[in-house]
């Protein structure tokens, strides 16, 4: 009977644990789901700002010369936020070792991948918290560009390169290489031929606005991009996780039903043995 008591406590404890497993598989699918809402439009804009980017070098191509970069490499690398997503930062921060580099600053978002980081002996200069959710996204956009307005002040660099996961259409994840800084003019050009745009802003600070909005949608984006793909792994861990408590629960269930037959099958030998007892007393 105590063995059948403890069987049924640990049934009790996967269940919770199902309960628990159950709603954070929901959420993480929620938060995929608002992901692949919203990154329509962010690809959208983002691609309306390379083409302005476009036309003012297809109208004025001297602007490409003018935008000259030295020093070097800032990487910005986009890790899980929060725990229980599998070897999502791992594969990440394997990617990153293996880069060949050399002069290089880094800037880490994410809390628990700045937690492994911390461990390694990589040239980082900041480590921030990452979006918790799509909601808080523009708020460490802002905390982000403004720390690099700052660094770019007082430091030169050559390339500003992000790091970060994508989630693909069939629900796998592969890593993002991108240059953000100096910009591939030749990937914006588009060769258009209409008629030259009427400005009243000098050409260089149109040009210098636009590639702070490039800057600007490109962090939103890696930011959503990483978001998506953390619960995607995150969502993959509870459904193991799921599958795993669901056998446990299966295999001690069995156990249990052999041990009530057990349980029964003494209790009626001792009920035969007793009657038996009686009847040779009588």
């Amino acid at each position: 009977m105590i063995e059948s008591q403890k069987l049924k406590k640990k049934i009790h404890t996967l269940k919770d644990l199902k309960d628990i497993v159950s709603s954070m598989k929901a959420y993480a699918n929620f938060t995929i789901l608002k992901s692949k809402r919203e990154l329509p439009n962010i690809r959208e804009y983002q691609n309306s700002v390379e083409d302005s980017i476009a036309y003012m070098i297809e109208y004025f191509p001297y602007l490409k010369s003018s935008k000259l970069y030295q020093g070097k490499t800032l990487y910005i690398l986009f890790g899980a936020q929060e725990g229980l997503c599998g070897a999502f930062n791992e594969k990440i921060l394997e990617y990153f070792e293996n880069i060949d580099k050399k002069d290089y600053y880094l800037i880490s978002v994410g809390r628990k991948i700045n937690d492994e980081i911390g461990e390694k002996k990589l040239n980082v200069i900041y480590l921030m918290d990452g979006a918790s959710n799509i909601d808080t996204i523009e708020e460490k956009v802002s905390n982000l560009v403004e720390y690099l307005v700052d660094f770019f002040e007082k430091n030169s660099i050559k390339e500003l390169i992000l790091i970060y996961s994508k989630l693909l259409d069939n629900s796998d994840i592969v890593i993002k290489n991108e240059k953000i800084l100096p910009p591939d003019f030749e990937k914006f050009q588009k060769y258009i031929k209409i008629k030259e745009p009427l400005l009243y802003l000098e050409k260089e600070n149109i040009l210098d606005s636009l590639i702070e909005e490039y800057l600007l949608i490109s962090l939103y984006r890696a930011f959503i991009e990483s978001i998506s793909s953390e619960n995607q792994s995150r969502l993959n861990t509870m459904i193991n996780a799921e599958n795993h408590i669901e056998k446990k629960t299966k295999d001690i269930n069995e156990k249990l039903n052999i041990l009530r037959q057990e349980e029964i099958t003494n209790e009626l030998l001792e009920i035969i043995n007793g009657y038996k007892s009686i009847k040779r007393k009588k």
